[in-house]
Parts: C-alpha cells; structure tokens; sequence
C-alpha cells in the first residue's frame, strides 16, 4: 500500500491467477502447457522412429530444451512439465499418426498453430480414452 516491495511466494501467484482467470490454474499449469508444446515443437522435426531405441535421442533433445526453457532438471521436466501423451505419442506409430493428424489441422483464431495443434491431440487422447 505504500509502494514498497513485499516478497510473494507461488501461493501469491496462485491465487492471483485463479483471482484473474476465474478457474482454479496454478502456474504449474502454465509450466506444463510451456514444456509440453517445446516438447512437441522439438518431436515434430523428428522423423517417426522405427523403434523405441530409435526414438530415445529425439526425445531427450526435447526433454533438455524444456528443462533449458523452464530452468529445471530433465527428470523434473520428464516426470511434470511434459504431457506424457505426447512423449508416448513419439514412441507409438498409432500416436504419432494421430499427433501428426493434429498438427495438419486448422488453427484456432485465439491460439497459435502449435498451441492449436497440442490442444487437438489432448483432446483426440481423451476421446480416445473414453472410448
């Protein structure tokens, strides 16, 4: 109130961004939206693999360019910034064709193309889920 800096911890941040969105995210969230699209934009310059070996190099480049972007550990980011449907996605050819699908799909007026893209293959994964 008298213009002087006061420390603010992520229970600070939290609830400011539940205060200024209406919904109940937490910048976990936000983190994990990050990693997840470095994540993808980093696989779709793979090729397919032929092979879980074969996709193993591929997906720790793009494991440490999130951990480069977040600041964090790879097996941090592995294990809580990236969804694991698009590390899975990489590694099974049924995924990858429909991740693929995904990205060919036409954008969003409010997102980004790769924005757009991950937003269609969650939901294709939780369709697919419940079907």
């Amino acid at each position: 109130e008298e213009g002087e800096p006061q420390p603010i911890d992520s229970a600070d941040v939290n609830e400011y961004l539940r205060m200024i969105s209406g919904e109940d995210f937490t910048a976990k969230d936000f983190r994990t939206w990050a990693g997840t699209l470095v994540a993808s934009r980093g696989l779709l310059k793979a090729e397919a693999p032929e092979s879980k070996r074969e996709a193993k190099a591929p997906m720790m480049e793009a494991i440490a360019a999130v951990a480069h972007e977040l600041g964090n550990t790879i097996a941090v980011c592995r294990k809580s910034y990236i969804h694991p449907w698009v590390l899975g996605a990489y590694q099974d050819p049924v995924w990858f064709d429909i991740w693929r699908d995904c990205v060919r799909g036409n954008g969003q007026a409010d997102l980004r193309d790769d924005e757009a893209a991950v937003l269609r293959f969650l939901e294709a994964g939780e369709r697919r889920e419940r079907d």
